[in-house]
């Protein structure tokens, strides 16, 4: 795992990518901005041995997601569960009292959380135990769960506020 917070300007030209091998578990407030001289995004994608999402945001802590795709993260199956990994959000798990993730202008794809519930939720986003999340301008694109919430799962006790979002070819089932 690796821990991070403060500001993150990924940029790039030829090749508009990075890799994440670990799950990223935000400390603070940590912002991410995709700023790059392409019309596309920077594009952020799941690298080989990362099991779990690959961003999770615990209490009290913020993550700020600016022009960048999260690609292709995969929440392990039930029984391969690590820990807190359990299955759930594949690309942002974000959990408890001021937990909170914003995402503007950002593209989620081919995301895919494994498992019978309570696990296999939120094949991109999952938010739980009061977390608020806050998006803007932004693309959930094949994103899959087994059990609940192909996009994204918000559990009762926490907030989704979605503005000018497009929502496409996400599905709940099994593969």
């Amino acid at each position: 795992n690796i821990t991070l917070n403060g500001i993150v300007v990924l940029q790039g030209t030829l090749q508009p990518f990075c890799t994440l091998r670990a799950q990223t578990i935000v400390k603070g407030s940590l912002v991410i901005d995709g700023k790059i001289n392409t019309p596309k995004q920077f594009s952020v994608k799941r690298g080989p041995g990362l099991m779990g999402s690959m961003f999770y945001v615990q209490k009290e802590n913020s993550l700020h997601l600016n022009n960048i795709e999260l690609h292709a993260g995969t929440s392990p199956r039930t029984y391969e569960l690590v820990e807190d990994l359990e299955g759930r959000g594949a690309a942002v798990v974000v959990e408890g009292v001021g937990a909170f993730l914003a995402a503007k202008n950002c593209t989620f794809s081919g995301h895919v959380a494994h498992g019978l519930l309570p696990y296999g939720s939120g094949g991109a986003i999952f938010a739980t135990d009061n977390a608020l999340v806050v998006l803007q301008n932004t693309s959930f694109i094949k994103n899959f769960a087994e059990s609940s919430g192909g996009a994204i799962y918000v559990q009762s006790s926490s907030t989704l506020e979605a503005v000018n979002c497009v929502f496409l070819w996400n599905r709940v089932g099994f593969q």
